[in-house]
């Protein structure tokens, strides 16, 4: 990507990011940012409960379209992706994988919190870039299953069609972990076996408020963190979490006063709050010290790395209150819960295993910001020191 710099005598010369990094970055050996693609058949979203997605290799299995569409996951790297301190320039953004899986979350900025608690995720609803409409002519016959609003009709409906599993992602849901013994999966698989240092991958069912774990409550996405030696050139995997919310699109979407958080047609772009996804995953405890002194980051590039994994369920097009978190039971906002997830999902929605299943993996966790750009030095605890004055070379504070 290029970049306009405006120097002192008028004159403006074209520069590219990577030419700002004098030296250091990822090097060959270090893991690739990459994103695996899986196909989305709509087509299964209307029945019930919702087919499980088997993994890939499993034969012994009766291949259902979903199922079938496993074997055609695909890989895309981003090699580009080298430095911490222009990883939002550097990142996927203009022509993500999301265009081709709608699941995955169109990532902008990743960044650690300053006490290494958690690696937080700033997206963007992919949807909304397809919301754009037109009159719809005299005498004009839509196709079939396009639908116009206010004699208006989306420029490009197809897009804006495939896109519909981007409202999924501001929806949380629950989920529990389970013991699977007797799954047909097998292991063999082309990826590449991790070494773990954390014992078995946890697997999960998709489930009710009743059933689900604590930490599986409000939640949308598995996180997976890995660590890479640079001097043995290994990854290992180091810790798993679940995600969470900065906060709650549905409750939102009901104190706003609107009926639904999402629209089967998606003439939705006055909801604005549906614009940006913010969620963060909980870093491993054994890790979150030397990530808040930006230790796992050597010459602008990290060694631990974080892999995020949606849950796939369909949208919710249902008024929000109608599956609420029990949190809010107590309170008159709440309906009977109409959304029954052991009717739309079943009591056996086992999730794939994450190497089968669509995922953004390899994600670099960097320093927390002000030690990233240089307005504290590595290793120090952004506690214990104030912020700088404001100058000329910290012109993000304000006077």
């Amino acid at each position: 990507r290029q970049y306009d710099d405006e120097e002192s005598d008028g004159q403006v010369s074209s520069i590219t990011m990577s030419q700002t990094v004098i030296e250091g970055g990822r090097t060959p050996q270090m893991p690739i940012l990459t994103a695996y693609c899986e196909p989305v058949n709509q087509t299964t979203w209307s029945i019930k409960p919702l087919p499980r997605r088997y993994n890939t290799q499993s034969s012994s299995q009766p291949q259902s379209s979903e199922a079938e569409s496993q074997s055609n996951l695909f890989s895309i790297q981003y090699p580009h992706l080298t430095s911490c301190k222009a990883l939002p320039s550097q990142f996927p953004i203009d022509t993500p994988p999301v265009d081709l899986d709608p699941f995955l979350p169109w990532i902008h900025d990743v960044f650690p919190s300053s006490d290494g608690k958690y690696i937080q995720f700033i997206a963007q609803n992919r949807r909304r870039c397809f919301n754009g409409q037109r009159r719809v002519y005299n005498g004009e016959r839509l196709p079939q299953g396009v639908v116009a609003h206010k004699n208006y009709v989306h420029l490009e409906y197809g897009k804006n069609y495939f896109m519909r599993p981007q409202a999924a992602l501001f929806q949380h849901v629950p989920v529990k972990k389970v013991e699977v013994s007797d799954e047909h999966d097998d292991d063999s698989s082309n990826h590449e076996k991790i070494a773990s240092t954390v014992g078995e991958e946890p697997r999960y069912r998709l489930a009710s408020h009743e059933d689900a774990d604590p930490d599986g409550m409000d939640t949308r996405f598995i996180c997976r963190f890995k660590s890479f030696d640079p001097d043995a050139t290994t990854l290992t995997i180091v810790g798993y979490s679940l995600s969470e919310f900065e906060l709650d699109y549905d409750f939102h979407t009901y104190r706003k006063g609107y009926l639904h958080t999402a629209t089967h047609e998606g003439y939705d772009n006055h909801m604005i709050w549906m614009s940006q996804l913010l969620f963060k995953c909980p870093i491993p405890e054994d890790w979150r010290d030397k990530v808040k002194l930006g230790d796992t980051v050597i010459n602008d590039y990290s060694t631990l790395y974080v892999d995020i994994i949606p849950i796939r369920t369909p949208p919710r097009y249902t008024p929000p209150r109608e599956f609420f978190q029990p949190k809010y039971r107590n309170s008159k906002m709440t309906l009977e819960n109409l959304f029954l997830p052991d009717d739309e999902w079943g009591k056996d929605h086992i999730l794939p295993k994450i190497d089968h299943s669509g995922r953004w993996e390899n994600i670099p966790i960097c320093m927390p910001s002000l030690m990233t750009h240089g307005l504290l030095p590595k290793g120090s605890d952004i506690r214990s020191h104030s912020l700088p004055d404001h100058t000329d070379n910290h012109v993000a504070f304000p006077p």
